[in-house]
Order: C-alpha cells, then structure tokens, then sequence
C-alpha cells in the first residue's frame, strides 16, 4: 500500500504544466483569481507610499518647504512614516493567525477588508501627518493579515497538483501590485493639488471592495470545490 501511495505522490509530482492545467475548472479559477486579487492588494498598498511621498502635493501639505517652495519631509518624519507601519503588520500577523484558527479563514479575510477600509479612509482624508502615518499603521496591519492567511487558504483549497500554481500566482499578483501602485503614482505626481496622493491612496479601497462583496461566493465555491 505504502508503495502504491508513493507511486501515486510521484506520478502528480511529475506532471507537465499543461497537464496540470487540465485540471482547473470554472470554480478553481474563480479561487485563484480571488485569492490573487488579496495578494495584488498587499502588493498596491506597499508600492503606493514610496511614490507618493516624493509628490509636491504630499510634501508640501505635511513636509517643510523653503523660500523657494521646495518642500521635503524631515529625516525624522520620513523615519517615522516608513518604520512605524511595520508594528500594524506584526500586530496583523498575530492576530490574523488567531482569528482564522478561532473563526475560520473567511473571517481573516474579512478582517483584511475591514483594517483596509479603515487604515485606507484616515490616509485619504488626512489633513496631519500624525493622522497619516497612524492610517499607514492600520493598512499595513491588513498586509501582515494578508501574508497570514491566504498563503494558508491557498494550500487548504487547491487540489495537490495545482498548489505550486497558486502559490506563484500570490507571489506575482503581489509584484504585479506594486507595478501598477508605481503606474498610478507616475500618472498623478504632476498634479498641484492634494488630489495628486489621494488619488493613488484611495484607490486602494477598490480592490477590499471587491474582496468584501465576493467573500459569500468564495464561501459558496469552496465548499463545493471540497
């Protein structure tokens, strides 16, 4: 038996990507774009601020600016902005693990929509760099949530054969957000007004968005899919 079952685990080892590819179906590919979408806004949030934070429009309203109307942040608050956020995600990792052992992984999901929606709103309506910086906490907490839980989800709910596939697919999604955050930032950094970073922070709430409203449906297909 335990020959048998070693054959059996060999034979799925060696497929060929197009055999694996046969594989997936509608409901499959359904998954793995959704967990992907999670992956690329990890990837957005993280791409957004290192543009963002060399705008005239983002330095002159929360930097300081010289006679000539040069405007920088302060080493410090630079510091500041870039170091802090990193407590949101350790705190995101610990308790992203504990809420999906608790309550199941489509609560951990849940909680990324709504620390995104949250963290996301204090950025986009900031007038204070204190107000920002503590939106930056709390976004980036949905980023330690995120590395959490959907790796997991993602092996919990491929078939064996097509687990690498959707593994890679997180790790590209997450590159592929921050090439398109990069994107955005490079089309708005000409603007004057403060719209020129709000617009790339806020559209970091689309993609929760989409995440919150399907999360029924991916409920629904997982369960078949098991």
């Amino acid at each position: 038996m335990a020959g048998k079952e070693s054959g059996k685990h060999g034979a799925s080892d060696n497929l060929s990507p197009a055999q694996r590819l046969k594989h997936f179906n509608g409901m499959l590919v359904f998954i793995m774009i959704y967990l992907a979408f999670c992956a690329f806004n990890f990837g957005f949030d993280v791409g957004t601020f290192g543009g963002v934070q060399a705008m005239h429009s983002f330095t002159s309203m929360f930097g300081e600016c010289d006679d000539k109307n040069v405007c920088a942040l302060p080493g410090w608050l630079s510091s500041v902005m870039t170091a802090t956020p990193f407590l949101g995600k350790a705190a995101g990792c610990i308790a992203c693990g504990w809420i999906a052992e608790k309550w199941g992984r489509r609560a951990a999901i849940l909680g990324i929509c709504l620390v995104s929606f949250v963290g996301v709103a204090l950025q986009t309506s900031a007038t204070t760099a204190a107000q920002f910086t503590i939106g930056r906490i709390i976004t980036f907490g949905m980023t330690g949530m995120a590395i959490v839980v959907i790796p997991i989800y993602s092996a919990e709910v491929s078939p064996k054969v097509l687990r690498g596939m959707f593994a890679s697919t997180i790790q590209v999604m997450i590159i592929f957000g921050q090439v398109i955050s990069t994107l955005v930032t490079y089309g708005t950094k000409s603007m004057q007004s403060a719209a020129g970073w709000r617009i790339p922070i806020g559209l970091q709430l689309l993609v929760p968005a989409i995440i919150f409203l399907s999360l029924a449906l991916i409920a629904r297909v997982t369960s078949l899919v098991a």
